[in-house]
């Protein structure tokens, strides 16, 4: 599935998105939210939105949310400091150089999956260069992500083909989960040599399949494959 093809299924699945968000993934949410709003200063990219907002949209200037899902016909919130824009981070349209101070991505990596693993990697640093592109002298680039470790990255690289046709006949985008090494591998190739890290607090429950089966295939937080981490990215 390409970006745009990925967008239409979460502008399908934008209500049932949105219902995982605000009650199985909820807590998750809001841990995420509380290492965000930290973070965030001036003019704001937020790359693959989906129309949620886990912080307070009240400590940015202004916020510019892109996603392929906003289509028409989706029912977005109206909010003061907010515009939203149908982009695609990997070849944008709407994007300028040194236009924010900030750049947000929220769950958005494992998303850009291709057609084999190199394809992946070269999307996964497509999106850290375009934000590195539009960041301005001094601004930071925050990465939210699910992380997984080496070893099952490692099953995933060689699993690659069979995962993808796994997918391709449940019509559902491709996941392919990043470990610690290789988001931080790509952003010290990109340039970003100062960069911070940690874990967000692992939520009680996790919902797995937000999209298509919201709230029903929900397991202990500490049984997920994968933990959640934040990055800050600086030139």
């Amino acid at each position: 599935m390409s970006i745009d093809d990925i967008g239409s299924v979460f502008h399908k699945y934008h209500n049932a998105y949105l219902a995982s968000v605000h009650g199985a993934n909820s807590e998750l949410y809001r841990n995420i939210g509380k290492v965000i709003n930290p973070l965030l200063k001036g003019d704001v990219l937020d790359i693959g939105n989906g129309g949620c907002f886990a912080y307070d949209v009240t400590k940015a200037s202004k916020i510019v949310a892109i996603d392929t899902c906003f289509k028409t016909g989706l029912n977005l919130e109206k909010i003061a400091n907010v515009s939203y824009q149908y982009d695609d981070i990997l070849i944008p349209k709407t994007l300028h150089p040194d236009s924010f101070d900030t750049v947000l991505t929220q769950s958005l990596f494992h998303h850009v999956s291709g057609k084999s693993h190199r394809e992946t990697l070269k999307n996964a640093r497509k999106v850290i260069e375009n934000a590195r592109y539009v960041l301005r002298p001094g601004g930071m680039f925050v990465i939210i992500e699910p992380i997984t470790s080496a070893a099952f990255e490692s099953i995933e690289r060689t699993l690659f083909k069979i995962f993808l046709t796994c997918f391709s006949v449940f019509r559902i985008p491709m996941i392919y989960l990043f470990s610690f090494k290789t988001i931080m591998d790509l952003l010290k190739d990109v340039g970003f040599v100062d960069v911070g890290y940690g874990e967000i607090k692992c939520p009680k429950k996790i919902d797995l399949c937000t999209t298509i089966l919201p709230n029903l295939i929900v397991i202990p937080g500490w049984l997920a494959h994968f933990r959640y981490h934040f990055f800050i990215a600086k030139l």
